[in-house]
Formats: structure tokens, sequence, C-alpha cells
């Protein structure tokens, strides 16, 4: 039987199959066509190692089928049924379905425990002088280790939406971020600081506005400024920190386990950012996120993107438009809204 990259959704293990791949056709797990293919067990000595970044606990374990899938992603394309055929052959153990896990524990097992108990005082105890601030240099690290992304490689066009009131028109003169005086708290600017929020589509540019049926939204599309002079421009790409580093690029089963939790830690200050908020609780509520952006900013960082809380795609908080110019504005009547809802205990 054979596999091929899909079954992993790993950048760095695609490429090592790509080379070891000697024939083309139907992945055996995944069920993928026209696929480059490997035998699983010519990607044991990859799996191997991380026997030694997890422990077997068969009290309070779980499957390493299910730590690998929650901590790096992989096996998404597989099924339940192709994994127990799978895993046996990439571990060389054919008791390996039937054994349970837990992490080992690392020095940066720490981070977000500590950044939650961080976000508790600022909201609620001690704003300006908190006892308990993150290590900032191991949190500088981390960001630009990680996730660090060139301005180039921004899209050509990003979006922003605003509601129109009644009897009022908006000039594409008023699609750029507010005036000082004007600011209130956002997800990534405190009161008072405007930051220019673009959105990777209509759609969610629309969304993140929140508007009701019938009202009117106009939406500009912003270019990418032909004089802008920031060369070398750096932004925090928060979207999916986990992808952004793979556990295969690693040698050592002591930094697999590091970067587990590293890993771990940006997901989380990435779900600050992509949160859904309660209007009611907001100016509590927002004030991590805005530690982050403002921490990104004293970096000296242009902006950061980051998953929308409202819509589909992704948002961009730059801290000064001059990246970005408005182009075009087109108006847009609200026709329908999705709600979504569930039952609470």
């Amino acid at each position: 039987m054979n596999c091929c990259s899909n079954c992993f959704n790993d950048k760095v293990l695609e490429s090592y199959i790509e080379k070891l791949a000697t024939k083309t056709g139907r992945c055996d797990f995944c069920y993928t066509e026209g696929v480059r293919l490997v035998e699983p067990a010519k990607l044991a000595d990859r799996f191997m190692i991380f026997l030694d970044a997890y422990k077997e606990s068969p009290n309070n374990g779980s499957p390493i089928s299910k730590l690998l899938k929650q901590d790096w992603g992989l096996f998404s394309a597989v099924g339940e049924k192709e994994l127990t055929l799978l895993l046996p052959q990439l571990f060389d153990d054919p008791y390996i379905i039937s054994k349970k896990f837990e992490p080992l524990m690392a020095k940066t097992s720490e981070y977000t425990s500590h950044w939650d108990d961080f976000c508790e005082e600022l909201k609620y105890r001690n704003r300006f002088f908190p006892s308990k601030l993150p290590d900032l240099e191991d949190l500088k690290g981390l960001m630009s280790f990680y996730l660090e992304n060139d301005s180039a490689k921004l899209p050509q066009y990003l979006y922003r939406a605003r509601i129109e009131e009644p009897s009022t028109i908006l000039d594409i003169r008023d699609m750029g971020k507010p005036p000082a005086s004007k600011t209130t708290n956002g997800r990534a600017n405190p009161i008072g600081i405007p930051y220019l929020y673009l959105a990777s589509d209509i759609e969610t540019a629309i969304s993140e506005v929140r508007p009701t049926i019938g009202q009117m939204v106009a939406v500009a599309s912003f270019a990418k400024a032909k004089n802008q002079n920031k060369t070398n421009a750096r932004i925090i790409d928060l979207c999916n920190p986990r992808q952004r580093a793979s556990p295969f690029e690693q040698e050592q089963a002591d930094r697999i386990v590091a970067l587990r939790y590293e890993l771990d830690f940006l997901r989380h200050l990435s779900d600050e950012l992509s949160m859904p908020v309660v209007p009611d609780t907001a100016n509590l509520s927002y004030l991590p996120s805005q530690y982050i952006c403002e921490f990104i900013k004293h970096m000296g960082y242009i902006g950061l993107e980051y998953r929308s809380a409202a819509g589909d795609g992704i948002n961009y908080a730059l801290f000064d438009d001059d990246l970005f110019e408005p182009v075009e504005i087109t108006r847009y009547r609200v026709s329908g809204v999705d709600i979504n809802y569930e039952k609470c205990p």
C-alpha cells in the first residue's frame, strides 16, 4: 500500500515524499488521484522521533493519531479505518493503534497559562503596571521566527466597509482610518489610536461591520500604494500559527516538544484576535488583543493579519495607511443576514 503528501498536509513532508516517490497514482489511504506515492515504511524514520516527544500513558493518554491531528494537523484527509492501516507502518509497530500517549512537558509549556494570568490581571486588576507581564523577549523571538512575513506578499487589493446612515452618502475620502478624536476601542487598536482595518474580500469586509437587513454599506477597494516608501516592511501573520512550522524540520525530540507548546501559545494569541466578542463587554475583552497589537507595532512591524471573527476571510490591521490607498467605492444593500445558534444548558 502507498501513501501521499495529501495524507499529512505538511509542506516539509511533502518535499520529502516527492524525493522518495517512484510512481504516480491513486493513494491507498486518502484516495487522492494522480499523486506521487511512497510506501509508508519509508517514512518511519521521520515518525519514530515522535515516540521520544510523547510518553506512553495507558490511563490518562490519548491515541497517537488524535495527538498528531490536534498538535500538528496531520491525517486530516485520512479516515479512521485507513489510519489503522497507515499508522503501524509509519511507526513500525503493529500495536501502535492500541497504545495511549501524552505530550512531554517543556519550558514553553507554561507560556499559555502565564498569558491567561496576565490577561486576567490586565482586565480586572492592574491596567498599566501589571505584575504578570509575559516574557517580552521570548514573545518577540517567537513572533519574528515563526510569524514574520514580507509585506510584498500581501494581496494587491483589500477591502474596507462602512455602514451608510440614512441621507448620508460616503465619499471615497471617508473610507480611510478615522481621526484620532473619533477612534473608539477596536479589536486591534486602543481608544484614540486609529489603525486602518482592511479585509481580504468584500463579504468579510461587510460582515465585519455587522449590518442589519436593509442597511446600505459602502465598500472601498484599496490597492497597494504606488508611491509608498516603506522598503523591507514586515507584517505579522497570526492567521494560522500551526502552519508556520513543521515538526519534520526538527532533528531532536526535545525541539518537537518545545515547538508544540510554542505553536500552541501563538495559536492562543491568534484566538485572542479572532474570538467573537459581545459588544457589551468589548472594552474589556479587547484589552489582550490590543496589547498584542501594540507590542507588534513596538517591534517595528507595519501591521498584522488575522482570521476574521465575523466572516470566513482574513483581516488586516495596518498601523498607518501608507501601504494601501482607496481606489474605488461600491454600495451594497444588505438583503439577508445568516444567524447560527445553539441551545445552551
